[in-house]
């Protein structure tokens, strides 16, 4: 077994400008094994434009066909109905578009619950589609109008609340009479 400084010192021996440095054969090596793979495994979503829009239409197309029968008309199935919800790229430009009836749409699709079972189901590359293509459109309403959701404005203690708060976590009982100053 060699040792490792014999090892290092064989490199500087065999390149001695950068002993640690990769060869150009390993470097044209590395590139064409990196070319081999994405042509063999094929394009991947890694490379995806995240500015693409989603395809509305199928994924319209996906809900007419599976879920309007039961979630549509005056009594819908759960009472919930798909037919207000159909998506557009309108309703992506909308500022105040809400997005929890679709988050929950796509969350019943992930687990298979919707359509349900006893019903007629998509094949199952379709359904892969439809739910990349409602995560895809969810994706582009979040990025335009991003939401943090509604912040509370902090507030300062008065007297009272502060020297309650100090004698429940601490045990101390102080006067915040004199030492703060009075309440506005």
């Amino acid at each position: 077994m060699m040792s490792n400084s014999t090892f290092k010192e064989q490199l500087r021996q065999s390149n001695p400008t950068s002993p640690m440095r990769p060869s150009n054969a390993n470097r044209i090596h590395g590139a064409w094994l990196f070319a081999i793979t994405i042509f063999v495994v094929g394009p991947c979503d890694l490379f995806v434009s995240a500015d693409d829009e989603p395809d509305l239409k199928s994924l319209r197309l996906f809900l007419e066909n599976h879920c309007m029968e039961c979630h549509s008309g005056t009594n819908p199935s759960g009472a919930f109905s798909v037919e207000s919800l159909m998506p557009s790229s309108q309703s992506i430009a909308e500022p105040l578009f809400e997005s929890r009836d679709y988050e929950r749409i796509l969350r019943k699709m992930r687990a298979g619950q919707m359509p349900p079972p006893d019903s007629e189901r998509p094949k199952e590359a379709d359904h892969k589609i439809a739910v990349r293509t409602l995560e895809n459109f969810l994706d582009s309403v979040s990025e335009r109008h991003p939401f943090a959701g509604r912040t509370e404005t902090l507030r300062r203690l008065n007297r009272t609340e502060y020297q309650n708060s100090v004698r429940d976590l601490l045990a101390v009982d102080i006067d915040t009479g004199v030492l703060l100053p009075k309440d506005e």
